[in-house]
């Protein structure tokens, strides 16, 4: 039979010329395999064990943490978030396609990311409710291994085991649609993204609430900065002019994760500007990610500030209520070090500093978006035609007008697009509504002058668009993308009642735009 073997070391200490001297010796032992078992086994077991505590430690953590938190806080955060999620669950519906559904229900999530509601109302309420206080105070005074990190992982797991059912009932509605069962697909990578971004939102909620200290005041200006971002980057499941806005916002920024995630492999012919909202290639992805990962810690790091500035506070205020409610005559200032109204003063000016803060985010952060947003759209516009001044006489009728124009480079994520705006300056004959008739073809402007009248017809007619009167502005839709290559443009005006005769005076461009 075969025994084991193991390695052992003896030390041997000879006297030898008036000194000791040690020797170490190696060697192998012959063990017996049931003597090698049982020590295996007592590691894993010991193993197991110390993973069982720890798990246990952490359960009844959590447990403790729950306690300390208000009861009613939690039950107003949870009906408060189902009703937001009843509420923008509506925008699901319209659409049967598996993707777009998908991406309905990524925007539907994005709603409740942009507006912030999960995030901020539960930090206000848990943080901010004076039960919390005072059960944060006298949990604190009596076990000194209650902590912001403690509190705070509650708090997240909290955030999101909601997010979490948010993102379950989006599903669920989306099968009631009824949707074909492959969406569940999406399902895992919806999940983990919507997971991940809402613990990075979890500090700065927390930042926000603990800065303001008061759950109705805190939740409503922590939803309005929450809003003032999502109005400068774009709206979710709505098209957006520039990626490097639009991604820096929790909800696009979900939405082109999944689209980056799902695209490449079941939906290889999606197109990203209709599902995201937004142009975009993967690399665009990275620096939003970084900085809502560094506006995260941030957030956390002055968090856990304002967290041990109001415990002092809260600290003192317990000992008032209890004060009060025991009917005892002293006073908590007198029995501690603390300045209660110098903590009430830095309270004050910190919520008028969050005030301001949340006004200006409001005022300042969309207009600031908007005037982004104009002159990157600046950048890709170009005039191809204009009509002389004092406009230019057209035949109401088979007249066509054309032009040719060269398409743009521009970079993956920007599309051009071609259309018309203009003015009927004034009408002649017996005109009552004018139609105006515009398109554009990658041709040659010789290619299209060959065409006789029957083809042009074919080609270019039946896009009319209706214009009131023969006076006043118009704008045609606009049609792309284009790229660097020859156009021509071509644009009637049309009687509505037949009336082919006469002319009209207009002035009118031809412009390439950004989408």
């Amino acid at each position: 039979m075969n025994y084991g073997r193991r390695l052992s070391m003896h030390v041997e200490y000879n006297f030898t010329d008036g000194q000791w001297k040690s020797e170490i010796h190696w060697g192998l032992q012959q063990t017996h395999p049931v003597h090698f078992r049982f020590a295996l086994l007592g590691i894993v077991s010991k193993g197991t064990d110390t993973v069982e505590v720890s798990l246990h430690q952490l359960i009844a953590r959590f447990r403790e943490n729950l306690s300390i938190f208000s009861a009613s806080a939690l039950k107003r955060w949870f009906v408060i978030v189902l009703a937001s999620c009843a509420f923008f669950v509506l925008g699901i519906g319209g659409s049967s396609a598996p993707l777009f559904i998908i991406f309905r229900i990524a925007s539907y999530v994005g709603w409740m990311l942009v507006t912030g509601i999960p995030f901020v109302v539960g930090a206000s309420l848990l943080f901010g409710s004076q039960e919390s206080h005072r059960n944060i105070a006298d949990s604190t005074q009596k076990d000194s291994k209650v902590s912001f990190a403690s509190l705070f992982i509650t708090y997240a797991v909290l955030t999101l085991l909601m997010m979490a059912i948010a993102v379950a009932i989006g599903f669920a509605i989306g099968l009631l649609l009824p949707a074909p069962v492959q969406i569940l697909g999406a399902l895992p990578y919806m999940l983990i993204l919507t997971l991940t971004i809402s613990l990075l939102l979890c500090p700065i909620a927390a930042f926000l609430a603990l800065a303001i200290d008061q759950w109705k005041t805190g939740a409503v200006l922590g939803i309005a900065i929450f809003l003032a971002v999502g109005l400068a980057t774009g709206t979710p499941g709505f098209p957006v002019n520039y990626p490097e806005i639009a991604l820096l916002g929790p909800a696009h920024l979900l939405s082109a994760l999944l689209f980056t995630l799902i695209a490449g492999s079941e939906y290889q012919g999606a197109i990203d500007y209709y599902c995201v909202g937004v142009r975009f290639v993967p690399g665009q992805l990275i620096l939003p990610i970084l900085l809502l990962i560094f506006a995260s810690a941030i957030s956390y790091i002055f968090a856990k500030r304002m967290f041990e500035s109001n415990l002092r506070r809260w600290t003192v205020e317990r000992n008032l209520w209890l004060s009060v409610k025991e009917g005892t005559q002293e006073k908590p200032e007198a029995q501690s070090d603390v300045n209660l109204s110098a903590l009430y003063e830095e309270l004050k000016q910190r919520r008028r500093i969050m005030a301001a803060l949340a006004v200006a985010a409001i005022l300042l952060i969309p207009l600031a978006g908007m005037g982004y947003t104009s002159v990157r759209q600046e950048e890709w516009t170009q005039v191809v035609y204009e009509s002389p001044a004092g406009g230019e006489m057209v035949e109401v009728g088979q007249q066509w007008l054309c032009g040719e124009f060269f398409g743009v480079d521009t970079p993956d994520n920007v599309d051009l697009v071609v259309g018309c705006q203009g003015e009927i300056l004034d009408g002649g004959g017996n005109l009552d509504y004018i139609t105006v008739d515009f398109e554009h073809r990658r041709m040659s402007l010789d290619e299209f002058l060959h065409l006789n009248d029957t083809e042009i017809e074919d080609m270019f007619g039946g896009n009319e668009e209706e214009t009131h009167g023969t006076n006043g502005p118009f704008n045609t839709g606009r049609g792309g993308p284009i790229h660097a290559v020859q156009y021509i443009w071509v644009l009637r005006f049309l009687d509505v009642l037949g009336q082919t005769e006469g002319t009209i005076r207009v002035s009118f461009r031809i412009i390439i735009s950004a989408i």
